[in-house]
């Protein structure tokens, strides 16, 4: 079995000398072929018995992942943006820049790939289930266009689900050819990882507007507070009026939300593309307010303790 290397996320950063002239090109843009996080590697001698697998753990955590990409330049890195752990990164704060570099190359296929051992993962915030984007970085700093993915701990490659025996147990998991040193690809044994974190919502709850469109309706808008694919569901607490929606991938969401009120308090779930919910959230509109929110009167914090007495269990 193939031992997986650490990677460094080292960026080379060598271009021409002051003497050459010209003006380069834009590296192309990545095509992400897999991109998966995982328990981990299965141990040698490990079974492998392709089916319909039970549903996976839901740790530990931190998890390796790894991502393989095609239409990739040979030289060139990668710089991700996770907007799993922060829905607002942007490449424009290097802060938020997560810097890769290849762990395995095929030159002539032009494809790449990188292994993030867990300690990176941690490192960097990502986990199982986490959307991200990811552009190519050239020697000269010259960079491509970005595309969105997510780190999937279940769905890999289709038809490679299945059963892994490991310590006298089966587990959930997928046999699947990894890439790796220089044009060494070997099959493994991945064992899966639930996606169990709730959606990051510390953004939305603060910057979400209640604002009115040009017919005088009042919708709920977001931009870049949510990760793309989550789902929105609201409900007007004096109508019981429910509308939903999904964030899109350029992270933009908008819903219209029918009869409203002034002081009218709304109650908010996101829910993730693994269906984890994020605490519920209220908004109050606020028609003269700025961007429609008046302020929260904080009735979905103040938990309400349980009043009656419950008979003991008869075995306690």
């Amino acid at each position: 079995m193939t031992t997986i290397q650490k990677n460094t996320g080292t960026i080379q950063t060598a271009g021409c000398s002051k003497e050459c002239g010209g003006t380069g090109k834009a590296p192309p843009t990545p095509q992400i072929r897999v991109s998966i996080a995982t328990e981990g590697v299965a141990k040698d001698g490990s079974q492998f018995q392709p089916n319909s697998p039970p549903s996976p753990p839901a740790g530990p955590r931190p998890d390796p992942g790894y991502i393989e990409i095609g239409n990739w330049e040979p030289g060139t890195t990668f710089q991700v943006i996770n907007l799993g752990a922060n829905p607002e990164a942007s490449f424009d704060n290097p802060k938020d820049i997560i810097a890769l570099s290849p762990t395995g190359r095929d030159v002539d296929a032009r494809i790449a790939s990188i292994w993030i051992d867990d300690k990176e993962m941690e490192k960097h915030g990502l986990k199982s289930g986490h959307p991200y984007r990811i552009r190519a970085i050239d020697p000269d700093g010259m960079v491509s266009e970005n595309v969105l993915s997510r780190l999937e701990g279940t769905r890999y490659q289709a038809g490679t689900a299945g059963q892994i025996y490991e310590d006298q147990a089966w587990k959930p998991g997928s046999r699947i050819s990894l890439l790796d040193g220089e044009n060494l690809r070997d099959g493994f044994l991945l064992k899966h990882i639930a996606d169990t974190s709730a959606p990051e919502v510390k953004a939305f709850r603060k910057e979400a507007k209640l604002l009115k469109n040009d017919a005088g309706q009042v919708e709920l808008v977001s931009n870049r507070t949510l990760e793309p694919g989550a789902r929105v569901h609201v409900q007007n607490g004096r109508t019981g009026q429910a509308q939903s929606g999904v964030v899109d991938n350029d992270q933009k969401l908008q819903i219209a939300l029918g009869d409203m009120a002034h002081h009218d308090m709304l109650v908010v779930t996101v829910r993730d593309a693994a269906n984890n919910a994020a605490d519920k959230i209220e908004l109050r509109y606020g028609e003269t307010c700025k961007d429609g929110r008046a302020s929260d009167l904080g009735i979905l914090a103040a938990r309400l303790q349980p009043s009656i007495k419950r008979p003991k269990a008869a075995n306690a």
